[in-house]
């Protein structure tokens, strides 16, 4: 009666799962952002509303270097490349030249304001040039300066100082020159480029958006790619997620097919029929339908990283179809469905119940990525259970017109003799004493490794090119940051004013490669003040107004007129400021949170951590924030977490199966798990890894696998061939997946699989431990 209703539900939700599949499939949505593996930051935290809007400024755009040996000829197809380029609407905008040659969306904003609005440099000439000194000079830059001699220019800003101001503004960029068309040339490695801005209109992790901008570069380059000797430089966050997700999907397919071809070829060998090799893999096909039809449903979107891991569970869902088969082989002509699956039920159940509470304790570690895996694996797990029992028992009503050959059946015996008399020697009181040593061992050899660079593994061609091309830009933004906050505005912008002199000290010493403020485009009310006091001292007072109208031949009531606006001429108000600041790309990051204000100073690098964060600590309101130490912090907390979350595991499953079998038999099943855990460890540590958040989940899953094979032993007997075939394929059949993981180039991946594959080895040659003495 029991199995009949099992069968039912297992036939109804194996119907739901397809029919969800087939309408969920056409609307998958892939990530690729390997920072959405990690927690949600704290919404309410001003340093999390810095990192958002700080990656937005800068995640989505990139350039592209067009170069070859004749540059007229590549320059006059340059407009149709642009054109092809701004027809796509996965670009937002395109651009020839970069930001250091971009008009400034401010420059009218601050036209009016130039004796308000100085310079360092300018303050410095002002307080010690002599007069006569400062006339000289300005008049040798006014007539060498294009447009600066309109009688315009001269009326806003006679002594040039706001084209000076402004020009500051933009990144500094040595290697930037205009050709005689005027257009922008990147010198880089001694050869000249045309530069082209780029800004993507979606987020560059978007598997759609990296598909819609490459077609469009292709097409666009098309053309130009066939000159002579053409070359092609490109840097930004979309290249590096491009090559993250080719990398993606490379591994997919090699664990897929690899753990397919595999798969395919151990089941032929052993069970020599094609129907039994296509029956297998339908639960796995469900499995993995459900699994990505659930984790879409609930996630909205799959992790590339959670269908990488997903790839790998065709050696875990096969096992059921494994014990299936294996006991109609056993049986024989002697098979009965009903018998049979009325027999595989409890250590089938047993096993999925074990299977999924170690994949579903991945949600407790609050690790988004391993939360995705561990619902896409545990759906596909209970869909292929509800396969196997649902469907088989049907398909398989008759039985085999033979029973498991001679030779199987010697070979079984003779690999059960060995893993006992293995299991014996590990029995002998010697061995026990064996135990403290290989504990005290592992935390002896004990090194963890909590950094986030292992997480991914960067393109080293496309970290050369960036470097290439960014050097002769101005050097390229360091990660870390300064975090400025004040009760208003005015106080904040002061803050940043406070902090220049230490910076520039920082730079002078070579500790900093620069930095940007928001107080570089905009003075306090303060500072404002104290230039237009200096402005009238140093330029009207002393008569220098004049004395340099009269030389440039102007009128002489100019300079009256000029003295009656300056009276006039109030600090440019933030109210009005910030807005048209914050619209220009190039300006740094500045938001109002919670009642007060903050603004980030960019860093530019080389950066001297420790010199730069000792600077923050002596400031007030001045934060040191540094990315890549937080996450590393936050990677040690979740391996700590994740060991706590492997013990209490242990002791969850420890509890469910000792309900059947008592308090000494659950010790006896998690004892193997439990000690090919630590030797997996030991293997690790010895091979000079470091101990991450990775190996530990990859211990979770030993464990769900590992009391597999434990309870299936544990109720089929040392006597029963059928189970020792079964899990002896399911060892091949998970080795192939999850071992497969190991030839990964991204560390995290490659640690995981190798402590999978090392701990599921050992599980299985311990797994006899879980039966009583015999």
């Amino acid at each position: 009666m029991l199995l009949r209703q099992v069968v039912f539900v297992c036939r109804l939700l194996v119907l739901i799962t397809v029919l969800a599949g087939l309408f969920t499939l056409p609307r998958l949505s892939v990530d690729n952002d390997i920072l959405a593996l990690f927690p949600d930051k704290d919404a309410r935290s001003a340093e999390a509303l810095a990192d958002e809007l700080r990656s937005a400024g800068y995640e989505r755009q990139l350039l592209l270097l067009l170069g070859a040996p004749d540059m007229s000829q590549l320059g006059e197809q340059l407009p149709g490349v642009v054109k092809r380029l701004r027809q796509c609407d996965c670009l937002a905008t395109v651009t020839e030249g970069a930001g250091a040659a971009v008009q400034l969306p401010v420059e009218a904003l601050y036209q009016d304001y130039a004796p308000a609005l100085l310079s360092d440099a300018w303050r410095e000439r002002l307080q010690s040039e002599a007069s006569e000194t400062l006339r000289n000079q300005v008049l040798r830059e006014l007539l060498t300066r294009p447009g600066a001699m309109s009688t315009a220019r001269l009326t806003r800003d006679p002594l040039g100082s706001l084209a000076g101001y402004t020009q500051a503004l933009r990144p500094p960029a040595p290697g930037l020159l205009l050709d005689a068309e005027g257009r922008v040339r990147l010198q880089v490695d001694g050869q000249a480029y045309y530069l082209l801005s780029l800004e993507l209109a979606g987020s560059p992790f978007g598997v759609g958006v990296q598909a819609s901008v490459g077609r469009a570069l292709d097409e666009a380059l098309q053309p130009v790619r066939s000159l002579p000797g053409f070359r092609q430089l490109h840097t930004g966050v979309f290249f590096f997620t491009q090559a993250g997700t080719e990398q993606a999907r490379g591994e997919i397919s090699t664990v897929g097919l690899g753990s397919l071809i595999g798969v395919m070829v151990l089941l032929l060998l052993v069970f020599r029929s094609l129907p039994l090799l296509f029956l297998a893999f339908t639960p796995i096909a469900v499995g993995v339908l459900a699994g990505l039809t659930v984790t879409q449903w609930l996630f909205g979107e799959v992790h590339v990283m959670a269908l990488v891991f997903g790839a790998a569970l065709t050696g875990v869902a096969i096992d059921y179809s494994l014990h299936f088969f294996t006991k109609r082989m056993e049986a024989g002509p002697a098979w009965q469905a009903h018998t049979g699956s009325q027999r595989l039920l409890a250590p089938l159940g047993l096993g999925l119940l074990t299977s999924m509470a170690g994949y579903l304790s991945f949600t407790a570690s609050g690790f988004p990525g391993f939360v995705q895996i561990a619902v896409l694996s545990s759906g596909g797990l209970l869909a292929a259970f509800a396969t196997v029992l649902g469907f088989f028992p049907v398909l398989l009503r008759k039985p085999p017109a033979s029973g498991m050959p001679r030779a199987l059946k010697m070979m079984l015996v003779a690999l059960g003799r060995w893993q006992w008399r293995l299991v014996a020697v590990l029995r002998q009181p010697l061995a026990f004493l064996g135990l403290p040593l290989l504990v005290l061992g592992v935390v002896y050899q004990w090194q963890s490794n909590d950094d986030i660079r292992q997480m991914q593994t960067v393109n080293p061609e496309l970290a050369a090119m960036d470097k290439s091309v960014r050097e002769p830009l101005g050097g390229g933004q360091a990660l870390q940051y300064l975090l400025v906050n004040g009760a208003d505005t005015e106080a904040l912008l002061q803050r940043l004013e406070t902090l220049e002199r230490p910076l520039d000290q920082a730079v002078g010493a070579g500790n900093l490669g620069g930095y940007r403020s928001l107080a570089d485009w905009l003075p306090s009310q303060q500072r404002q003040r104290q230039n237009l006091i200096l402005w009238r001292e140093r330029v009207l007072d002393s008569g220098l107004l004049e004395s340099l109208y009269r030389q440039l031949g102007m009128e002489e009531s100019r300079a009256a007129e000029f003295a009656q606006r300056l009276g006039q001429v109030e600090p440019l108000s933030p109210e009005v400021a910030l807005a048209d600041i914050a619209g220009s790309a190039l300006a740094p990051v500045f938001f109002s949170h919670e009642g007060r204000h903050y603004a980030l100073v960019s860093l530019v690098a080389p950066v001297n951590e420790r010199a730069i964060a000792a600077i923050a600590r002596k400031a007030d309101d001045v934060q040191w924030v540094d990315p890549v130490a937080r996450t590393n912090h936050l990677l040690e907390h979740y391996r700590v977490r994740a060991a706590w979350l492997l013990a209490l595991s242990y002791l969850m499953i420890a509890l469910l199966v000792s309900v059947r079998y008592g308090a000494r038999g659950a010790c006896q099943i998690i004892a193997p798990p439990a000690l090919a855990s630590t030797l997996a460890l030991a293997g690790v540590l010895v091979l000079g890894q470091g101990v991450s958040v990775f190996h530990m989940m990859a211990l979770l899953l030993v464990l769900g696998i590992g009391v597999d094979y434990t309870l299936f032993l544990r109720e089929g007997g040392r006597s029963s061939r059928a189970t020792l075939l079964a899990i002896v394929l399911s060892t091949i059949t998970t080795v192939l997946s999850f071992g497969l993981l190991a030839l990964s180039a991204t560390t995290a991946i490659h640690n995981f699989g190798l402590t999978v594959f090392l701990g599921i080895v050992l599980a299985f040659l311990l797994a006899p431990l879980a039966t009583a003495r015999q």
